[in-house]
């Protein structure tokens, strides 16, 4: 449906940035019918301010989640891998989780599944957070790139420290 570009509309550059998705995101959505797809007298999308700010209003009142990942670097450490993502479902108690991902890979590798389902996951726009173990349980070298880029869709790193880990031992104990 193609109209008239009146002060309430916007650019999807500016929906982007307003959402904090990506525009992958949003023509998905469009294409989809979760959002009207307005078009520009030039055909480009548009999107109403107004709607744009009530998508924000129900993603703020805690409609977002958080991802769980975890990594180890070989099969024979899948006892750990099992332990981890039992820590983070723990320290993820009373949130919303969207997902969890691992993988069985070298931290230094670029071919794992779970990191790139992660990634493009995050890229949605309704990620609050992804909780770790640890931050070599993203990447081995340089946690800082993959955390500039989730920060990008409003996402952060919530790393669960060992203290946590043994407090939650500790509970279990007693």
């Amino acid at each position: 449906m193609t109209v008239q570009r009146p002060a309430d509309l916007v650019p999807m550059s500016r929906a982007r940035a307003t959402l904090g998705v990506s525009s992958r995101t949003l023509r998905r959505d469009t294409a989809s019918g979760k959002r009207e797809d307005l078009r520009s007298p030039g055909g480009h999308r548009v999107f109403r301010m107004a709607d744009l700010h009530v998508l924000n209003a129900e993603r703020e009142d805690g409609r977002t989640g958080v991802l769980i990942y975890a990594r180890v670097s070989c099969a024979g450490q899948k006892d750990d891998l099992v332990r981890q993502i039992e820590d983070l479902e723990r320290a993820a108690e009373g949130r919303v989780v969207l997902a969890t991902f691992s993988d069985v890979a070298s931290g230094l590798s670029d071919k794992r599944r779970g990191l790139k389902k992660l990634l493009r996951r995050v890229e949605d726009g309704d990620v609050s957070a992804v909780l770790v173990t640890h931050p070599d349980r993203l990447a081995r070298f340089g946690p800082g790139v993959i955390e500039h880029h989730l920060a990008c869709f409003g996402c952060v790193i919530e790393v669960i420290s060992k203290a946590l880990r043994a407090a939650v031992e500790k509970e279990l104990v007693a």
